[in-house]
């Protein structure tokens, strides 16, 4: 049923193109812009054609411990009216 489906869209898409359709390799951001690369540029601008190929990538990772991260830190528990850690309700 799908491929049937998808037949019919792809048949339906391709009678019904407009004739004022525009192709090109690029598109930009506004009508008076120009595409910087033409259809058949080698490499971008920032990338070097002549840089050495090869060698070897590290990547560096450092593993953390969910157990010394609390999701929730604890809260201090006051003891008495006072805060003090003996009960005592001096103060």
């Amino acid at each position: 049923m799908r491929l049937i489906v998808s037949l019919c869209l792809i048949l339906c898409t391709a009678l019904t193109q407009a004739d004022g359709v525009t192709r090109s390799h690029a598109i930009s951001m506004f009508d008076s812009e120009v595409p910087r690369y033409d259809a058949d540029f080698s490499h971008f601008a920032y990338v070097n054609p002549n840089a050495p190929k090869g060698g070897a990538l590290r990547l560096g990772a450092q593993e953390v411990s969910t157990a010394s991260i609390p999701l929730f830190p604890r809260q201090r528990r006051q003891h008495g009216r006072c805060g003090n850690a003996s009960g005592n309700e001096r103060g």
